[in-house]
């Protein structure tokens, strides 16, 4: 099967699971099954429950600002997703045991697209899929190798909305850091 296809049925069976286990709107991912750098956020909002869609709220239009301008690369050309595929009630952090029904999903896809790059963005991405006893502000902008992919913690774009002086700053730092690893 080739990747296409693969992550096409990944995304599916994601689909299926949250709407029989969580019977909530599932938002997969999105993206190229050829990418290289695989962005990774904390769970969908309100926007991405209404679509099905990652990133497509007020962060994602700054998330895809900083992919299309720090790194000059389409949207497209890159793959979008969240450790949890579904919006917490009240928008609330995604719980332990939620990320846990998840996380083998968020797997899958890392397997099938074997990105060089997997970009966590915030807290919980960082600390479910690198280390949860780590904090954005101690290790963004540094680069992890972890067997055949490099990890890149950032902040989550949300962080660059509510703070958008210093994060903002702090994020377009992260992603010109980025660019250079790319060249």
């Amino acid at each position: 099967m080739n990747k296409e296809k693969k992550l096409k049925a990944i995304e599916q069976k994601i689909s299926a699971y949250v709407r029989s286990r969580i019977n909530k709107m599932p938002v997969p991912g999105e993206g190229s099954a050829n990418a290289k750098i695989i962005f990774i956020g904390e769970a969908p909002g309100a926007e991405e429950e209404k679509t099905g869609r990652p990133f497509v709220g007020r962060s994602g239009k700054l998330l895809t600002e900083l992919i299309e301008t720090k790194l000059s690369l389409k949207r497209k050309e890159v793959y979008i997703t969240s450790v949890l595929h579904w919006r917490p009630p009240n928008n609330r952090k995604p719980r332990r045991s939620e990320i846990e029904q998840s996380l083998h999903f968020v797997r899958e896809i890392l397997d099938a697209i074997k990105p060089r790059y997997i970009v966590t963005l915030g807290n919980t991405a960082l600390n479910t899929l690198i280390d949860d006893k780590l904090r954005i502000g101690q290790v963004h902008g540094i680069f992890i190798p972890v067997g055949s992919s490099i990890f890149f913690p950032t902040y989550h774009p949300a962080a660059g909305i509510r703070s958008p002086v210093k994060k903002r700053r702090l994020l377009e730092r992260d992603f010109e850091k980025l660019k250079e690893k790319l060249s």
